[in-house]
């Protein structure tokens, strides 16, 4: 299988996951501690942070086109890199004072990966449709 690498999604996807990593780099800001909402909104931006990284990593890697959404190769590898991305992630946390690793937030990135997958997937959907019906 030939993958093809588009330079400025690739460069966009290293700029958004260094910003990520380097937010990970951060220590404890007392979130978990202080305000219950502030703490919920900090948990679920795992959500939107991983489904950009997700859409970066389309933007780089472009699905071939002539298909039906997006094929399940694709979509499966995406899926497990940016999985692993978002393991690391949390692995890394657990060295940095302050900040601890959480199952949960590896889920909520998960949520993210997922959800921006199925996005892509229906808007493919969508336009092959579309280009059916214009003759």
């Amino acid at each position: 299988m030939e993958i093809e690498v588009r330079p400025r999604g690739g460069l966009l996807t290293l700029a958004y996951l260094a910003g990520i990593y380097s937010l990970s780099f951060l220590p404890g800001l007392g979130m978990r501690e202080g305000d219950p909402l502030v703490a919920l909104a900090s948990n679920l931006l795992h959500i939107p942070i991983f489904a950009g990284l997700t859409f970066c990593v389309f933007q780089a890697i472009p699905a071939r086109e002539g298909r039906q959404g997006i094929p399940g190769r694709f979509a499966a590898l995406t899926f497990l890199g940016a999985g692993a991305l978002a393991a690391l992630d949390e692995w890394h946390q657990s060295f940095v004072p302050g900040r601890h690793a959480s199952e949960g937030d590896f889920l909520l990135d998960i949520v993210g990966i997922g959800g921006m997958l199925l996005i892509l997937h229906l808007r493919g959907l969508r336009e092959m449709d579309r280009s059916r019906k214009i003759p």
